[in-house]
C-alpha cells in the first residue's frame, strides 16, 4: 500500500516511478515504487506472474524480459491539486521496444482502466515502460 501521498509532487511521500524487475528463471516481474531520490520501496513491491495472468498474457519468444521504468510524473494521473484521478487499476500490455537498439526488450503499454456501471470500461493511454539501460538512473 502506498502512503496517502503518493500521488502529490510536493508531498514526501510522492512515488514517480515504478521500476519493473524480472524475478530470475520464474517469467515473473515485480513491480516496486521508488520515490524521486530513485529509492526503491521493495515492501509495496506488487509481483505479477506472467504465466498465469488472466487473460493470459503471451509474447513472442524472440522478447527478453529486461527490466524498465515508468515514470508517473509525466503522465497526469492527478489533477492541478496533485488529486488523483479516479481509476480502477492499470493494465500493462507488453510489447517489443521501440528504442534503437533495444528492439528485443519487453516494455509495458499502460492504460488507465475505469469500470463503468454499465459493465463497460473506459481505457486511457498513459504512455509505456521504457528500457534499463539506458534509461533507469538505478541499476
Amino acid at each position: 500500500m502506498l502512503a496517502g501521498g503518493w500521488s502529490v509532487p510536493a508531498d514526501n511521500d510522492f512515488i514517480p516511478y515504478i521500476y519493473f524487475y524480472p524475478v530470475e528463471g520464474s517469467g515473473s516481474i515485480n513491480a516496486i515504487p521508488s520515490d524521486k531520490d530513485n529509492l526503491l520501496f521493495s515492501a509495496r513491491k506488487v509481483t505479477m506472474n506472467l504465466p498465469t495472468m488472466k487473460p493470459p498474457c503471451s509474447f513472442p519468444d524472440t522478447l527478453k524480459i529486461y527490466p524498465s521504468q515508468y515514470d508517473f510524473s509525466t503522465q497526469d494521473f492527478a489533477d492541478a491539486n496533485g488529486i488523483l484521478i479516479p481509476f480502477n487499476y492499470l493494465r500493462l500490455i507488453p510489447r517489443a521496444s521501440t528504442e534503437p537498439g533495444y528492439e528485443e526488450y519487453m516494455v509495458f503499454d499502460v492504460y488507465m482502466v475505469t469500470d463503468n456501471s454499465d459493465g463497460t470500461e473506459t481505457k486511457v493511454y498513459k504512455g509505456y515502460t521504457k528500457p534499463c539501460p539506458p534509461y533507469c538512473p538505478v541499476q
